[in-house]
């Protein structure tokens, strides 16, 4: 037997009360991401020192299977990849948060603007340091592996 309301009418959710809930849910569930990016620049950080290790693996096993060197280059807030002979791009920039600040410094300390990945795995050795509201991390570059890491935190 149905329940019934006070007013005499079956107790339940109409498709539209249901419908409107959902919506508010889904709403909430796509701004949540957005929110907490504004609200975790460690996180930010992480995640951009994380794409920046992946794309110097990436720019590594196509200088291997090329057997041409390639060169990852700093633009604004984009890391391009590009044929190191003839400077064209290699697939998509990489677009990073306008707000995290990325630096490419050699092994003297001085400030580069590309990281050179040779066909036989070696790469110059760099450091990429990712900034973001005070958090950092820290990538480096083996010189005679050419392998990416981040570096430990202090």
């Amino acid at each position: 037997m149905p329940r019934m309301s006070a007013t005499g009418r079956e107790a339940g959710f109409t498709l539209i009360e249901l419908m409107v809930v959902v919506a508010i849910l889904l709403l909430a569930a796509a701004l949540l991401p957005m929110a907490l990016d504004r609200a975790l620049p460690g996180h930010r950080v992480a995640t951009t020192a994380q794409q920046v290790v992946s794309m110097v693996r990436d720019a590594r096993g196509s200088s291997m299977l090329s057997g041409r060197p390639i060169k990852l280059t700093l633009q604004e807030h984009d890391l391009v990849t590009q044929d190191a002979a003839t400077s064209a791009s290699i697939g998509r920039p990489v677009s990073f948060p306008s707000s995290t600040t990325i630096s490419l410094t050699d092994s003297d300390g001085r400030s580069v603007a590309a990281l050179l990945v040779y066909p036989d795995g070696s790469a110059q050795p760099m450091r990429f340091d990712v900034e973001d509201e005070g958090h950092r991390k820290a990538v480096l570059v083996s010189a005679l592996t050419g392998k990416a890491d981040l570096a430990p935190d202090p």
